[in-house]
C-alpha cells in the first residue's frame, strides 16, 4: 500500500476541537516527560517514579476522556491486565497445586499455623498488583500516543520530545562523566553506603546495579538477612551505566531522524550525512566508552543498522545495512539462547582461543538468572509466580550472598514471573508490530520515512538491549519506550473499521472503565509512594542503631526508631498487603527491644515484632528478612560463588 498521503491524516488537517487541543496537551506532556525523566536520575527514586507512572496515567485519561475511541483500542490495556489477574485470585490448594507447585508449596510453609489464608499464584501479591497498575498505565499511555501521534502537531511534539532527552542525555553524560572512587555523583549526589561504602540498604533497586549483597544483622540470641543494594557503574544520571547505553539506543535515532527530515533539500549530501555519522560515533562512544555497556553498544550496533537500512540513500545500501542488521540480530538471538544453556554445552562448540572470555561472560550475571527463570517456569508453566516477584523467586533457587532484584534479561524474568501467559501477550504484541514494521520498511515514502524511521530503529535496538539487562524496571526507559512504541504503530494507517457493523458493546464502556481504572491505579500508586517513604525511614533508623551499637560515640537511636515504628503502624492500615513494610516493621521493633532491659516492656516489644512478621507471612508466601535462631558460628553468609 503506497503512502500517497501523510498516513498520520495530519499533514494539511487542522481540526481545532476541542478533542484535538486535550490530545496536543497530552502529547506536550508526555514529551515533557520524556526530557526531564532520563535527567531525574532515570526516575528511579519514589517519587520521581511516581511522577512519571502519573504522567502516563494522566495521558491515558486525557486521551480516553476527551473524545470518542475505537472500543478495541480502550479495550487493549484492560484485557492485557484483567488476563494478569488470575495471579492475585485465591484458590483451593488443590488447584493451586496444580497451576503453579512453587507458589503452592511456598503458601503452605508461610502460613503454617494460620488457617484460612489462600494461597495465590502470584507469591507476593502487593508486588504483583502494583506491577499491574504499572503495565496498566503503560499500556494505556501507549495505545493513545498510537492514536493521537497520527496527527502532525502532537505526533512532532513526542519526536521534538525524544530527541531533546538524546540530546541532554549525551550532552550531562560527557560532561559528568562516569562516577569515580569518591562516589560522588553529578558533584553534588554522595553515593556512599552508611555502613559498607559499595552498597546501602536505603536505596531502592532500581538505584542500584540491580543486585542486593547479602548481610546477617545479628540481634542478640536472633539474625535476619538484610540485602543491600550494590551501588556502582553510575554515569551522567544513571544509577546504572546499561541504562545510560539503552536511553542512547532509545533517542539517538530519533535524533538522526530529525536531522535527516529537516535538512532534506536544504544542506548537500556531502553535508548531511558526514555530521550523521558524527553524531551517531558520539553516540557510540557513550554506550562503548563512557558507559561501557556491552550489551549496549551491540544494541546501539543493531539500532544503527535497521535506521540505515531503513533511510540509506540507496536501495542497494538500504539491502546491504538490512543484511547487517540480520546478521547482528542472530549473533544476539545466539548469545541470548546460549545464556539458557548449560555453560558445558556452550563451550564445547566454542573454539579453544575463545572459550575464556565466553566463559567470563555467561559467568558474569547472564547465565545464572537465565537459569533461575527457566527452573522457575518448569516448576510453574502456565501463570509464572506472579509479575516483580523475580527476587523473591531468585533464592529458593540460587543460594548465594548475592540476590539478583531483577533477571538482567526481561525476556527470562516475564518468563519466570508470568509463564506462558505472558508468552502468549508478549507474542501478540510481536504479531502486531512486525507487520507494520514491514510495510513501514517497504511502503513508507521519502521526507516521511526519513522522520519516522528513527522509531523503528529505536524499538529494535531497546529490543536487543533488554535481551541482557532489566530496562523496563527503570522509569525514565520505560517513558521513552511507551512513546516510541506508540510512535512506531502509528507511522502505518491501520485499515479502516467497518462502520456498517454493530459492535459488540457500546464504545463509551470500555472507554470510561480504562478512565476509572487509571484514577484507581493513580491512586493506589500515591499510597504505595508514601509508604516507601516511610519504609525509607524505618530503615534509616535501623541503620542508625548498627551505627550506634559499632561507635559508642553515636547518639543512641532508640528515640528515632519510636517515631518511624508509629508512622510504620500508621501507614500499615493504609498498606496492609505490603510485606517488606511488614517484615520492616518487625526489624524495626527487634532493635528497638535490644537497648531495652529484659522485663515486660522489652517482651511486649518482641511480641510486637513477632505480630508484624506474622502478618508479613500471610501477605507473601517468599518473604526476605525473617528473624531465625543464631547459628553456633560467627554467622556470615557464605562467600559468593
Amino acid at each position: 500500500m503506497k503512502h500517497s498521503t501523510d498516513p498520520s491524516h495530519a499533514g494539511s488537517l487542522r481540526v481545532r476541537d476541542a478533542g484535538f487541543r486535550v490530545d496536543v496537551f497530552a502529547a506536550g506532556l508526555l514529551a515533557a516527560g520524556a526530557v526531564w525523566a532520563p535527567l531525574w536520575f532515570g526516575a528511579s527514586g519514589t517519587w520521581p517514579r511516581f511522577a512519571v507512572e502519573l504522567t502516563l496515567a494522566m495521558v491515558a485519561i486525557l486521551w480516553a476522556g476527551s473524545a470518542s475511541r475505537p472500543a478495541w483500542l480502550t479495550a487493549t490495556p484492560l484485557l492485557a491486565v484483567g488476563a494478569m489477574l488470575l495471579q492475585l485470585v485465591p484458590l483451593p490448594d488443590s488447584l493451586l497445586v496444580r497451576l503453579a507447585p512453587v507458589s503452592a508449596g511456598a503458601w503452605k510453609v508461610a502460613t503454617a499455623g494460620m488457617p484460612g489464608i489462600a494461597g495465590r499464584v502470584s507469591v507476593d501479591p502487593a508486588a504483583t498488583w502494583a506491577g499491574m497498575r504499572s503495565i496498566l498505565v503503560a499500556v494505556a499511555a501507549t495505545v493513545a500516543v498510537s492514536s493521537l501521534a497520527r496527527h502532525q502537531q502532537p505526533r512532532r511534539l513526542l519526536l521534538a520530545g525524544v530527541g531533546v532527552s538524546g540530546i541532554l542525555i549525551m550532552l550531562v553524560a560527557a560532561i559528568a562523566g562516569p562516577v569515580g572512587e569518591d562516589r560522588i555523583m553529578l558533584g553534588f549526589l554522595d553515593l556512599t553506603g552508611p555502613i559498607f561504602p559499595s552498597q546501602s540498604p536505603l536505596i531502592g533497586h532500581a538505584q542500584s546495579t540491580g543486585v542486593g549483597v547479602g548481610e546477617w544483622v545479628a540481634l542478640g540470641d536472633e539474625r535476619y538477612r538484610s540485602d543491600s543494594g550494590w551501588i556502582g557503574g553510575c554515569v551522567g544520571t544513571f544509577f546504572y551505566a546499561n541504562h545510560l547505553a539503552a536511553a542512547v539506543c532509545l533517542t539517538l535515532p530519533l535524533m538522526l531522524s530529525w536531522w535527516l527530515w529537516l535538512t532534506a533539500d536544504r544542506l548537500p549530501p556531502w553535508v548531511r550525512w558526514p555530521v550523521l555519522v558524527a553524531v551517531a560515533a558520539a553516540g557510540g562512544w557513550v554506550a562503548a566508552v563512557l558507559a561501557g555497556s556491552r550489551a549496549g553498544t551491540g544494541a546501539l550496533a543493531v539500532t544503527l543498522a535497521v535506521f540505515m537500512a531503513l533511510v540509506a540513500p540507496f536501495r542497494w545500501l538500504r539491502y546491504a545495512f538490512g543484511g547487517v542488521a540480520v546478521g547482528l540480530t542472530l549473533a544476539i538471538v545466539a548469545f541470548f539462547v546460549a545464556t539458557f544453556l548449560p555453560r558445558e554445552t556452550v563451550l564445547a562448540v566454542v573454539p579453544a582461543d575463545f572459550q575464556k572470555q565466553a566463559a567470563d561472560i555467561l559467568v558474569a550475571g547472564r547465565s545464572d538468572p537465565a537459569h533461575v527463570a527457566v527452573r522457575a517456569f518448569a516448576a510453574s508453566p502456565l501463570l509464572g509466580t506472579g509479575l516483580d516477584t523475580f527476587q523473591d523467586v531468585f533464592p529458593r533457587f540460587y543460594a548465594d550472598r548475592y540476590t539478583l532484584f531483577y533477571a538482567h534479561n526481561e525476556y527470562a524474568q516475564l518468563l519466570a514471573e508470568t509463564g506462558l501467559l505472558g508468552v502468549a501477550l508478549l507474542a501478540a504484541l510481536v504479531a502486531f508490530l512486525v507487520p507494520k514494521a514491514i510495510r513501514f520498511w517497504r511502503d513508507a515514502p521519502g521526507n516521511y520515512r526519513l522522520l519516522n524511521a528513527g522509531s523503528w530503529a529505536a524499538i529494535a535496538g531497546i529490543t536487543a538491549h533488554s535481551a541482557f539487562d532489566w530496562n523496563f524496571h527503570l522509569p525514565a526507559i520505560a517513558l521513552l519506550t511507551v512513546i516510541v512504541t506508540g510512535l512506531a504503530a502509528s507511522s502505518v494507517p491501520g485499515r479502516k473499521a467497518d462502520d456498517s457493523r454493530k459492535p459488540l458493546i457500546p464504545e463509551g464502556v470500555p472507554r470510561w472503565l480504562l478512565v476509572g481504572c487509571c484514577v484507581v491505579a493513580v491512586a493506589a500508586m500515591a499510597r504505595d509512594a508514601i509508604s516507601e517513604t516511610v519504609q525509607r525511614r524505618i530503615r534509616e533508623a535501623i541503620v542508625a542503631d548498627r551505627l550506634a551499637e559499632k561507635d559508642p560515640l553515636k547518639p543512641d537511636a532508640s528515640a528515632v526508631l519510636r517515631e518511624a515504628i508509629g508512622a510504620g503502624a500508621a501507614m500499615a492500615r493504609w498498606d496492609r498487603g505490603d510485606a517488606d513494610l511488614l517484615v520492616t516493621l518487625g526489624q524495626a521493633h527487634l532493635h528497638l527491644a535490644r537497648s531495652m532491659p529484659a522485663g515486660t516492656a522489652r517482651d511486649a516489644v518482641v511480641g510486637d515484632a513477632e505480630g508484624w512478621f506474622r502478618r508479613a507471612r500471610a501477605a507473601a508466601a517468599m518473604v526476605r528478612g525473617l528473624p531465625e535462631p543464631l547459628p553456633r558460628n560467627d554467622g556470615k553468609i557464605p562467600a559468593a560463588k
